[in-house]
């Protein structure tokens, strides 16, 4: 799951995307989702189970949040999905995690739990799988940035 070639990532909702190369936690570049305001949704290209290693129920995301927040007592929400059509899976909900109390102005592990069944699922391998990432934030929030995102084992 690299956030190293822009073009690995589109836009689906209210998103801008872009990259840094100086602001990263592993790799050549992090991902940006530039200007994040409102409720944003970005994807993956299609991937594999050969490209991502082996699956648990586990999934793990590095996030940078901007610091000042518009709202002190509320930073937004990530939320996770994946689509995987010749496994007939469509947008399985992965989970929901808060950013709020979290760490300003460095890169946040945030750690989601897979449901059971998905994990299965997603375990015995798959060849077109689609990852979204929605991003709910206050209008005027800044630059969000995602980073070294894998199975944990």
């Amino acid at each position: 799951f690299g956030f190293e070639q822009q073009s690995d990532w589109t836009v689906v909702q209210n998103a801008t995307l872009g990259t840094d190369s100086q602001n990263k936690v592993q790799g050549s570049k992090a991902l940006a989702a530039v200007n994040a305001s409102g409720y944003g949704v970005f994807q993956s290209r299609a991937f594999t189970s050969t490209e991502v290693g082996p699956v648990s129920n586990r999934l793990a995301i590095s996030v940078y949040i901007p610091r000042p927040q518009p709202n002190p007592y509320w930073t937004g929400d990530l939320q996770m999905s994946v689509t995987c059509p010749k496994k007939n899976i469509n947008n399985a909900y992965i989970g929901y995690q808060s950013l709020t109390n979290l760490f300003g102005e460095r890169y946040n592990c945030i750690e989601f739990q897979i449901p059971a069944p998905l994990a299965s699922s997603l375990s015995s391998g798959f060849t077109d799988c689609r990852l979204s990432i929605a991003l709910n934030v206050s209008n005027g929030a800044g630059t969000f940035l995602f980073d070294n995102m894998a199975f944990v084992q």
